[in-house]
């Protein structure tokens, strides 16, 4: 189980985005960040809030993914790839007209193991009640 999440998280964090630039999602979390915390220092500038927000809210959704149980977090664990899976939609795969080899692999691969890891939860809790 512990190997399928992290291939999972792994996976997500190497999704890129299908704009011009194409970061892959652990570089933008590291940008959004940096703009924060770089706020702070110049004073033209407004802070930012929704990069804070942003890469917080999907810091700790990973964490939350990955600390899930195997049998009693399971609907957490389904929220949890429903959270990641909205945040990859901010890509902007919707707006794109080409969808690239850098997109497209990691995010199968995230969405294969991730909804293993889902089945496999719910899979152990009818086993063990036939016990």
């Amino acid at each position: 189980m512990k190997a399928l999440k992290i291939i999972s998280i792994v996976s997500y964090l190497l999704i890129c985005s299908t704009d011009q630039k194409g970061f892959p999602i652990i570089i933008m979390l590291l940008i959004y960040l940096v703009d924060f915390f770089q706020s702070f220092t110049y004073n033209n500038l407004g802070i930012s809030w929704s990069s804070f927000i942003l890469s917080t809210l999907t810091i700790a959704t990973l964490f939350v993914f990955f600390k899930c149980k195997h049998y009693t977090d399971k609907y957490l664990q389904i929220f949890c790839f429903l959270a990641l899976i909205t945040l990859v939609m901010f890509s902007g795969i919707f707006n794109s007209y080409y969808s690239n080899l850098y997109f497209l692999l990691p995010f199968l691969i995230f969405i294969t193991s991730s909804v293993t890891l889902i089945f496999i939860s719910f899979k152990k809790i009818t086993l063990q009640d036939k016990i």
